[in-house]
């Protein structure tokens, strides 16, 4: 009985947590520089999203890019999902007080075991799309977009813990060191293929290198284990749901039209080429 007021304590403050003075905006301070890490660190994910793109279709055809514009919408899908759970919830209640280190890493916690269920779920729901379209698809291919739809959840809430606890500088390293090794896996693929590389292997080539970018970053946050335990979870989990359930109605209305524009943009290309 004495365990939920203790566990409110550290979910809600202490002496501890992050610091809740306001900000100087009269001066390039630290509120200022952390905004300006945040949109370069927006515009870096964003450019390289849109390039990655590009490159795809340029390596693997145009078929196979559909099937590449696929697992992206499972990804965005499962993506939408973290941000609405964790990232409004968490900026209005740290906003409103300090906030313990154990209450980071409460979120930090939940959100990696979030992200892996969400990367199974995304890799049994990309196989059974397929199913449904009576299509084949390879298992190496599902366990890729899995592995991705994981990581990338992951990488997300990682870049923001890592804002939140002012390390903004850190999370433009980790994403640039992310797709600086994507890009360094893809050109090795180039080299010793020789004849290119197809979907799958650039659908693995990013989630291998989310995944040693998120390892390699990881102590920048210090190791959480131990300092989360089950009973502030759950005080957490049931702060921020009340928050949340606002916004996750949202996240399953986009994505649905998103995934019939693909649709309909492979049925054209398919038409094209049977014209030909």
């Amino acid at each position: 009985m004495n365990a939920r007021p203790a566990d409110m304590h550290e979910a809600q403050g202490g002496t501890a947590g992050v610091s809740s003075r306001r900000p100087r905006w009269n001066s390039f301070g630290p509120a200022r520089r952390a905004v300006l890490w945040s949109f370069l660190d927006q515009a870096i994910v964003s450019g390289f999203g849109f390039a990655t793109g590009i490159a795809t279709g340029r390596l693997v055809g145009i078929s196979e890019f559909g099937r590449f514009a696929i697992v992206m919408v499972f990804v965005a899908l499962a993506w939408a999902i973290p941000p609405a759970i964790f990232a409004p919830p968490m900026m209005t209640l740290a906003g409103h007080r300090s906030r313990s280190r154990a209450y980071f890493d409460a979120v930090l916690i939940s959100g990696s075991i979030g992200g892996v269920l969400l990367g199974v779920a995304g890799g049994v729901l990309f196989g059974a799309y397929y199913l449904l379209r009576s299509e084949s698809v390879s298992l190496l291919m599902i366990v890729a977009t899995g592995l991705l739809v994981a990581i990338q959840c992951i990488l997300l809430i990682l870049r923001r813990m890592l804002f939140v606890r002012e390390r903004g500088r850190m999370a433009v390293a980790m994403d640039l060191t992310r797709y600086g090794l994507f890009v360094a896996i893809v050109v090795a693929l180039l080299a010793l293929e020789g004849k290119g590389v197809d979907t799958t292997q650039i659908v693995l080539a990013l989630g291998v290198s989310g995944i040693v970018a998120a390892l390699a970053f990881l102590p920048t946050l210090g190791v959480p284990v131990g300092r989360a335990r089950a009973g502030l979870m759950l005080v957490v989990a049931s702060q921020h749901w009340r928050i949340a359930r606002w916004f996750i109605a949202i996240v399953f209305v986009v994505p649905r039209g998103v995934l019939a524009g693909v649709e309909d943009l492979l049925k054209r290309t398919r038409k094209g080429e049977a014209a030909r």
